[in-house]
């Protein structure tokens, strides 16, 4: 185990990654993929896969340049201080976006499968709590709890998961490939699936060895992307394309239909849901740190802990000022073709060919 120095190993980063990523989307990831390529939306997963690990290339191929140098500092020197400041605010905020989202999606499922008589508002503050108190702590003890949760989540998730693969009718598959259309598309917009990756920029100065960041991420990111997969062409199995697209959060009612020896669990969905919820907390925590951290190396002044709550605070607004749930996916579907798209590609490839233009930075 490592001092209290704030840096982790490689394979610490890859669970965290794996947190970061799996648990945050995959409630409701086979009803989106349904609805772009249908029963072959587990294909369109698996493009989407792909341009993830572009996204990954990219963001730790330009973080390898420096690899002890924040992103506003490296910023700073492929471009200007001024313009590395502006991208800094707006990557924060873009973060803060996307976890209120993904908090408000959370608290409604939450509400409507375990605490129906609990306040919407209730459920914000308790997960932006205990995720800012952790975010407070350090990248480090977001590491060692990253460890303890691992086993936590996908121990009792396989084991559940063999089971539902043997009462399948993977006859709801065919017919495969017949047709191609929507996946490219769905390609595209299910790769907001793995947003997250883009922490990529930000990682490299937490590494006791930073060059080892960019197999360590491609290779969770594949591994990421097997597990959403599978997880979709079991979810189509049971229900079929046109049942997937029908259920709001299809995995939890797939989950709750198994039927486990003895029947030891009564509910699988409630047990699902709660180590869902730990993975969220994990996603949650890590937006809460990266978008606290950007924040103080714009503004370099003050304390970390003032900027997790700085962060908390806005996080919390903005999961309640969308009416509704379909209000939530809109603003996600905005958020991602804009500025997601932008930090998980045109940013760090723009960034990348400047450094390598002026010839910043360390030879990779």
């Amino acid at each position: 185990m490592l001092s209290l120095n704030d840096k982790i190993t490689a394979r610490q980063l890859q669970i965290l990654a794996l947190l970061d990523i799996f648990g945050a989307n995959i409630i409701y990831l086979p009803r989106e993929a349904s609805k772009f390529a249908g029963q072959n939306g587990w294909a369109a997963l698996g493009l989407a896969s792909c341009a993830a690990i572009v996204y990954v290339w990219l963001a730790t191929t330009l973080g390898r340049k420096f690899p002890n140098e924040s992103f506003t500092s490296y910023c700073g020197k492929i471009t200007t201080t001024y313009a590395a400041k502006i991208l800094t605010i707006l990557f924060a905020l873009k973060i803060i976006i996307n976890v209120s989202s993904r908090i408000r999606l959370f608290a409604e499922i939450l509400k409507s499968a375990l605490l129906v008589n609990t306040p919407i508002n209730v459920i914000f503050f308790g997960i932006l709590a205990v995720a800012a108190f952790g975010a407070a702590k350090g990248y480090e003890t977001r590491a060692r709890v990253g460890e303890i949760l691992f086993p936590l989540i996908f121990a009792p998730l396989a084991f559940i998961f063999i089971f539902a693969a043997f009462e399948m009718d993977y006859s709801n598959l065919l017919p495969v490939l017949r047709s191609t259309e929507g996946l490219a598309s769905g390609g595209f917009f299910l790769s907001e699936a793995f947003v997250g990756v883009e922490f990529a920029l930000l990682v490299h100065p937490y590494l006791t060895k930073p060059k080892r960041a960019k197999k360590a991420l491609i290779t969770v990111t594949a591994v990421t992307g097997a597990l959403m997969i599978a997880v979709t062409v079991v979810t189509t199995a049971k229900f079929g394309a046109y049942g997937v697209k029908r259920e709001m959060w299809p995995v939890l009612e797939m989950m709750n239909s198994i039927n486990l020896p003895a029947s030891f669990i009564e509910r699988q969905d409630a047990l699902v849901a709660s180590f869902w919820i730990i993975s969220v907390f994990a996603n949650v925590n890590a937006c809460l740190f990266f978008s606290a951290t950007l924040m103080k190396d714009a503004v370099k002044k003050g304390k970390a802990g003032m900027y997790v709550i700085g962060a908390a605070a806005l996080a919390f607004i903005a999961a309640g000022a969308a009416a509704n749930i379909d209000k939530v996916y809109e603003i996600k579907s905005f958020v991602f073709k804009t500025f997601d798209i932008a930090f998980l590609f045109f940013i760090p490839a723009a960034l990348l060919i400047i450094a390598k233009t002026r010839k910043l930075g360390e030879k990779s």
